[in-house]
């Protein structure tokens, strides 16, 4: 997902921009990582499984729109 939504960026937005958000996800992914044990304490066990099944959605909402887009490109 996140690997295509950057082709998807880079073909729309440009380069700078999709390299730009590259590295604004790496630095945000490793400050969760680094700080993972103290977000858990804050948002708990219940909070982060909802969490997860949103992102979850929101995911599968992305796939099933390029399915929808490549479907109106061949009809």
């Amino acid at each position: 997902g996140a690997i295509t939504m950057v082709i998807i960026l880079a073909q729309t937005q440009g380069l700078g921009v999709a390299v730009i958000s590259i590295l604004v996800a790496m630095v945000l992914m490793e400050l969760a990582l680094a700080f993972c044990e103290n977000i858990m304490k804050v948002i708990g066990y219940k909070s982060s499984e909802t969490l997860t099944r949103i992102m979850g959605i929101i995911l599968a909402v992305i796939a099933v729109q390029f399915v929808l887009n490549g479907l109106k490109v061949l009809f």
